[in-house]
């Protein structure tokens, strides 16, 4: 074999190495942008559940050591609109919501799940949820919408895909 042969056959193992080394370089930079760009836009959705979760448990406490026809002093009522709650008996079992939509009746419920977040799909909507445990030994189950956030992180990986894909196509012509 020629020494060119071999000069071009080292060149383009070379610019192989350089392809998969720049991908997987790009793939672990866009894994942790992705990572930290979804912590953050989840991050105001989750201080919403633990915020109502934590007024409830409050409110739980106040209610438990006060008498019941007392009125909660400065008692913050006002809770976004994203919010569900469902109460649960000390099985788990849904009860006293009236007024809610048909989809959120049969909600899955898991009482392992206490005081951690999780994300739940309800009929093709994304919600994360926090479930806590009252005092009278009861559950509340919290959900909040994250349809919108859904959205956004899936748009931001498919821009990141598709700057990824630009990269590899400029790195192959350069």
């Amino acid at each position: 074999m020629s020494e060119e042969k071999q000069v071009k056959k080292q060149l383009i193992k070379n610019m192989i190495l350089n392809l998969i080394t720049f991908s997987i370089i790009f793939t672990i930079l866009g894994t942790i942008i992705y990572g930290q760009f979804k912590n953050s836009l989840y991050k105001s959705a989750d201080e919403e559940l633990t915020k109502s979760a934590n007024m409830q448990i409050e409110k739980d406490i106040k209610s438990f050591n006060m008498p019941f026809n007392q009125e909660f002093e400065n008692e913050e009522k006002i809770e976004s609109p994203r919010i569900i709650r469902i109460d649960r008996d000390d099985n788990g079992n849904s009860y006293n919501n009236t007024g809610f939509n048909e989809i959120f009746k049969n909600v899955k419920f898991d009482s392992n799940t206490i005081n951690s977040i999780y994300e739940i799909n309800i009929e093709g909507y994304s919600y994360r949820g926090i479930n806590y445990k009252n005092s009278d030994g009861t559950f509340t189950q919290v959900l909040i919408n994250v349809d919108s956030e859904k959205d956004i992180a899936d748009q931001f990986i498919k821009n990141l895909m598709i700057s990824f894909s630009i990269t590899v196509l400029v790195i192959l012509v350069a």
